[in-house]
């Protein structure tokens, strides 16, 4: 069972899983580090990126540009879809961490991927615990 409670320090709602389930919205509660740690996963595991108004949209473009936030601003001021294999969704610009936005529809659609080691290490990187022993 979720249960949903207030983030004071950002004003999201998170969601507070059970032991059997981790919900995509603990992204907002990740460092800066384990969300690129996260963005560097999905690409690893096959998720793309498409833009409309940035052709060469990828995660690799958006990993090369994390240390530079108006770079970054700019390449996430507009919808994305993320694409993993052949599910489609959709991450929507947010004004400041909009990679955290990208990293929560990531980690998403990793969540419903067919290999649970996938999902353990998508789980792994959610929870803030080590994942080296899920490689």
């Amino acid at each position: 069972m979720l249960k949903n409670y207030h983030c004071s320090s950002s004003g999201l709602l998170l969601d507070e899983s059970d032991a059997h389930e981790v919900s995509p919205s603990l992204v907002h509660r990740l460092d800066r580090q384990r969300i690129f740690d996260l963005l560097e996963f999905a690409e690893k595991s096959g998720v793309k990126l498409t833009s409309e108004t940035i052709p060469q949209m990828s995660l690799a473009t958006v990993l090369d540009a994390y240390d530079n936030e108006f770079q970054l601003s700019w390449l996430l001021s507009a919808p994305v879809n993320v694409i993993h294999r052949g599910h489609h969704r959709i991450a929507c610009p947010a004004p400041e961490e909009p990679e955290r936005y990208l990293a929560l529809v990531c980690a998403e659609a990793l969540l419903h991927a067919g290999s649970s080691r996938i999902r353990g290490r998508v789980k792994a990187l959610l929870q803030g615990t080590d994942v080296s022993h899920v490689e």
